[in-house]
């Protein structure tokens, strides 16, 4: 393959030429030069360029998160990288459809755009159909097979292939039929059973509320999007690290959302009793030894301006992804309850009483990872449908 130079990619950039705009774009996006990484990728989009016109859709997505009135523009965007022959955008697609943002038709229309992209080829989408089969049944011989022929060029599905072998799970190629494995994707799942806890706080458990292969592509996906995390200044409404979390993070709103993060996080808001439109973006947590989240209240306070604006956090949903580490417990400061989780566990507590008000009984720490780490799937669901 024949490696151009800066220049001699300028000169076919200046002479239209779409692929050459795009690598240009990439070229300067790399060197930190966001004016012109800006200005060619504009140029190539124009021309029809579909990773293009994905990589701008799919910022314009990433910046409606604050931007609610952006959103059918990125959407737009990314239904023309899709028509192009963008694979990213059509499995994008798939997932805000499923989520109910982009169009109606939802999880049939979704897995229709899936189904497609696995037909075409796309690793990704393979591997994506795969974590949804293995969490109906571990075995299932159509994700195996999924998941190895994803594995050979996609480094997500060949880490999770690697995971599954550790667990003495089988990941081989067979004769794989989509028309089968689509249809197991439409069949219901047993009702998962629930455990009361505590009455006060309300906190629920459910045992084995997601597989441990959905568990692991939330935690496997998330990994180089992990940052330090943050918490928002009520003076200021700005998000700054703090003493107090000193996990790392990473929200899969919109701009990253995927069919298994979506599928998890309606199931999280049907365990929680809420719609899913009332839910913020699914956030993974990682806490490393010595890591922690100090007491505190998942509940808005009377001077956060954000419960003016979103609504009151009523309750929480938190599903374990791993199991193994030592220490680390969810710990319920009143009623003194410690909770540690096994993989696909799931926790719903509120925050609010019977009437809507705070409750101060919901005081809860994540107690300090002393060995191994603790891979957390965490859930905010407000009091009426959540535009942020």
């Amino acid at each position: 393959m024949t490696v151009l130079t800066t220049a001699e990619l300028e000169r076919l950039a200046q002479a239209d030429d779409a692929e050459a705009q795009y690598a240009l774009a990439a070229q300067f996006a790399q060197a930190q030069q966001a004016d012109e990484a800006k200005y060619w990728l504009e140029r190539s989009a124009a021309l029809g360029h579909p990773d293009a016109l994905f990589t701008l859709a799919g910022g314009l997505l990433t910046a409606s998160e604050g931007a609610v009135e952006r959103r059918p523009e990125a959407i737009a965007g990314l239904r023309e990288a899709a028509a192009r022959g963008s694979l990213a955008a059509l499995r994008i697609l798939a997932a805000l459809t499923a989520a109910g943002v982009a169009g109606e038709g939802g999880w049939p229309v979704a897995l229709g755009m899936l189904r497609e992209a696995c037909e075409r080829g796309d690793a990704a989408a393979m591997r994506e159909v795969a974590a949804l089969l293995f969490d109906r049944e571990p075995d299932d011989e159509d994700g195996a097979s999924l998941l190895a022929n994803a594995a050979e060029t996609d480094r997500f599905a060949a880490a999770l292939a690697s995971r599954r072998a550790h667990r003495g799970r089988r990941t081989a190629k067979s004769a794989t039929s989509l028309e089968r494995a689509f249809t197991k994707l439409t069949e219901e799942r047993d009702e998962i059973a629930s455990e009361q806890v505590s009455l006060a706080p309300k906190i629920v458990r459910f045992r084995g509320a997601a597989g441990i292969d959905l568990c692991d592509h939330l935690a496997v996906t998330a990994l180089p999007r992990l940052r330090r995390q943050e918490i928002v200044d009520p003076r200021d409404n700005i998000a700054k690290p703090h003493p107090h979390r000193t996990a790392w993070g990473a929200g899969l709103g919109f701009g990253f959302a995927d069919i298994p993060s979506v599928f998890a996080s309606q199931r999280l808001a049907r365990l929680a009793r809420l719609p899913h439109e009332h839910g913020e973006a699914l956030t993974i947590l990682r806490y490393r030894p010595g890591e922690q989240y100090h007491p505190h209240h998942d509940f808005l306070g009377p001077n956060d301006p954000d419960l003016y604006v979103h609504g009151q956090r009523i309750r929480t949903a938190l599903l374990y992804l791993n199991e193994g580490f030592i220490g680390g417990e969810t710990h319920f400061l009143a009623p003194n309850i410690k909770f540690a989780g096994r993989s696909g566990d799931a926790l719903v507590f509120h925050n609010v009483d019977d009437a809507g008000a705070p409750d101060v009984s919901a005081r809860h720490a994540g107690l300090p990872v002393l060995r191994g780490e603790k891979w957390l799937a965490s859930l905010w669901l407000r009091d009426r449908p959540f535009a942020g």
